[in-house]
């Protein structure tokens, strides 16, 4: 899973206590992966980092505009003969350029009209390979705390300093692996490991950690879904909820205008 918003961030907007049963927070992790979907369904783009490998379909131009955001390139090659091998290896700059130039994610591919090996792309299904990093950021923080113990590459409780500077429902990156933490019990984070395209790996004691953190007006409405979906499960799912201090809810069907405006600048483009 890949959460936009963290259990914290749940107690503090509607909690407003920090006692939770292990029934309590499989449901929050499971409403905050709801609202995170919902952004990416709604926005049509998802906003995490994934490591993967993927084909496209060559159009005969110089240019080739991705449906998928890119932020990385790892290896890009392309299959000159419609054979299913990709014996064409691209080098970034030699024979092409990423677009936008500065910034990401990058959403297009030109032909460098100098490249020795490629005037422009195949025509045809799966001639353009591409190994690389995806999502619309890969941003990180780095956390105070370091791990305190060697991790073998299987272990699922890692051992930091403090356990109170993380939150069940963060992605966290330990060299070049992603883990996903699913809950803390004190100084020790159970997680999952290797997510997002990424391996598990063997890590040393005092390794640096960093957070993935993500656009701010994504994470609020991820948090605001997750939010009414939480608020509903008190009262059976009622589209009308009844509160001393506020008066009567009445919620809307679908995403919350307020979701929708703060997601609208960052829904993908519509490729033709």
């Amino acid at each position: 899973m890949n959460l936009y918003a963290d259990v914290d961030m749940m107690k503090r907007r509607y909690l407003h206590d920090s006692a939770l049963t292990t029934t309590d927070l499989a449901e929050l992790l499971r409403v905050l992966n709801d609202g995170a979907r919902r952004v990416d369904d709604y926005c049509d783009r998802p906003f995490f980092a994934e490591l993967a490998t993927r084909t496209y379909d060559g159009n005969g131009k110089t240019q080739l505009w991705l449906p998928d955001d890119l932020l990385t390139v790892t290896t890009l090659k392309v299959d000159d003969n419609g054979d299913g091998t990709y014996e064409i290896t691209l080098a970034v700059n030699t024979d092409y350029w990423l677009w936008p130039d500065n910034d990401t994610p990058k959403v297009r591919i030109d032909i460098n009209p100098e490249s020795t090996l490629i005037s422009t792309w195949p025509s045809g299904r799966r001639r353009v390979q591409i190994v690389g990093e995806w999502g619309y950021t890969n941003t990180t923080e780095l956390v105070a705390s370091v791990t305190t113990e060697v991790l073998d590459a299987s272990e699922t409780g890692v051992d930091v300093t403090a356990g109170t500077d993380f939150s069940a429902g963060q992605t966290i990156l330990v060299d070049s692996e992603q883990m996903y933490i699913a809950s803390i019990t004190t100084n020790t984070l159970t997680v999952v490991r290797g997510v997002n395209g990424t391996t598990a790996a063997t890590h040393v004691t005092s390794s640096v950690v960093r957070r993935y953190v993500y656009e701010e007006a994504v994470a609020g409405a991820a948090l605001m879904w997750a939010g009414r979906l939480w608020k509903r499960r008190e009262t059976a799912d009622a589209t009308t909820i009844v509160a001393p201090a506020i008066g009567t809810l009445e919620i809307h069907r679908g995403l919350d205008p307020d979701v929708r405006q703060a997601l609208d600048p960052y829904r993908a483009r519509v490729l033709v």
